[in-house]
């Protein structure tokens, strides 16, 4: 499969919506938020209605309200 480069971060394209999960949570897990938010945004992409990534993405957003108010 080819590849392709989203928010930074490369992925093959055939990787798996659940390989990316997985990925994206790692990178959570080591404070790598920045690729793991690209990552959810990367499977929100391919599967929008995927409901664990919409989550993430919120207490992403609810984060940056709380720690970065406009």
């Amino acid at each position: 499969g080819g590849r392709f480069l989203w928010g930074g971060v490369m992925l093959q394209s055939m990787q798996s919506i659940s390989e990316s999960w997985d990925r994206a949570r790692q990178l959570e897990e080591q404070g790598s938020w920045d690729q793991a938010r690209s990552l959810y945004e990367a499977i929100l992409a391919r599967e929008p209605l995927h409901v664990p990534a919409r989550l993430r993405m919120s207490r992403f957003e609810q984060f940056a309200e709380v720690h970065y108010p406009s």
